[in-house]
């Protein structure tokens, strides 16, 4: 199995399957020699290792996994559990803060998600900021509401301007995310695919804890994710960056919205904006990684459109999975500012070294969490960590 294997293989168990033969196809797979180390390296690398745990616990040979397996995926998923219940608690403080000023943001992105239920379990989502839309006439408000309430630019030298889709990115060592207040959701190109205007005045509101916000309704969730991932594409070095995780996100958001998506309607606007072509990649690299072909078929992508797509790819060394195993650009200003006091990480690896694998991916994905969240009780970390994974 090469990465682009393992890449696909992970799409398909996270995003299904979903009938009892495809669960017993995969249990008799399970059975079999399987290169872990390789899939968790690549789950890893696309921040998908909490959904890998969910999948994999779900099914009967679970139990027969190795034990290194086990306690890995069951800790990192028990501390983004933890680490999600405070994004949520986040989100809802922020929401508090914009309603004193009379500001309802619209959530973006894995925020949105993260209050829909379109993941097996809440804790399968690995978080790197909060992308909240707000009015432009209110943005100036919103960050300094957040600053006096002890947020911080952790950029000294960035120039905001007014086509600039959105602010620096702001922390607090008192929260486990950091916030991007957008004034735009993309760069004004994607004006033609849709308007925030539009996105704003259709998004669904939510009352969760005193604290009211937006979610974007179904066919502008879909809309931004892929010009999103569309941006990604064009800026941070092509189809490296519609990596796995978009796929599967893609993927989850497509089964949960259903019927509710008008995919001609969606398939028009791409090509108002003379974008049709970056939609069928897209979903050609959805139906690649996670076996999720509905809508190439329902946007009217031919066989013959498909070959052409697959040529492109291929004849630049751009498969719609190359590069699928690279940790997002951006993760590294998040990853940097808020990451765990060094001493304790190095203790907490000493504590997982059941194996120098499992301590250089845990090396990679500690970073992403704060140390009251990631470093609580790790004396104990083997033995209740092996208990959780047999569970």
């Amino acid at each position: 199995m090469n990465r682009i294997q393992a890449a696909k293989f992970l799409g398909r168990l996270i995003t299904g399957p979903e009938s009892p033969e495809d669960r017993e196809q995969v249990n008799r797979r399970l059975r079999g020699a399987m290169p872990w180390e390789l899939l968790v390296d690549v789950a890893g690398g696309n921040l998908i290792t909490p959904a890998l745990h969910t999948a994999l616990s779900s099914l009967d040979e679970y139990k027969n996994l190795p034990e290194d397996l086990r306690t890995y995926l069951a800790y990192i998923h028990r501390l983004n559990r933890s680490r999600n219940e405070d994004v949520q608690s986040q989100v809802c403080e922020i929401s508090r803060l914009f309603n004193q000023i009379g500001v309802e943001p619209v959530l973006l992105k894995g925020a949105a998600n993260l209050f829909l239920d379109i993941y097996r379990d809440p804790a399968d989502r690995i978080m790197h900021d909060v992308d909240v839309l707000v009015p432009k006439e209110k943005l100036s408000e919103c960050t300094n509401i957040l600053k006096e309430n002890g947020y911080r630019g952790i950029l000294k030298n960035f120039s905001f301007t007014e086509e600039s889709p959105h602010f620096f990115i702001l922390v607090s060592r008192e929260r486990p995310v950091g916030v991007e207040l957008h004034q735009y959701t993309l760069p004004k190109q994607y004006a033609t695919i849709y308007t925030d205007r539009d996105l704003a005045r259709e998004s669904v509101r939510q009352s969760v804890a005193d604290a009211v916000f937006r979610l974007p309704s179904p066919p502008y969730h879909l809309l931004h994710h892929v010009c999103h991932a569309h941006k990604h594409w064009k800026v941070y070095g092509g189809p490296a960056q519609n990596s796995l995780r978009f796929a599967v996100d893609f993927t989850l958001l497509c089964r949960f919205y259903g019927d509710q998506i008008d995919w001609i309607g969606i398939e028009k606007r791409f090509e108002a904006g003379k974008l049709r072509n970056a939609l069928a990649a897209y979903l050609l690299a959805t139906k690649e990684l996670c076996g999720f072909g509905d809508p190439l078929a329902r946007v009217g992508v031919s066989r013959a459109k498909e070959r052409f797509l697959r040529g492109v790819f291929f004849l630049f060394r751009f498969h719609p999975v190359f590069g699928a195993c690279k940790l997002f650009h951006e993760y590294r200003l998040s990853i940097k500012a808020m990451a765990a006091d060094p001493a304790e990480r190095i203790d907490f690896l000493k504590k997982l070294n059941r194996k120098e694998f499992y301590a250089r991916q845990g090396q990679r994905l500690m970073g992403i969490f704060k140390k009251e969240h990631a470093l609580k009780n790790l004396c104990d970390m083997d033995r209740e960590g092996a208990e959780y994974g047999r569970d």
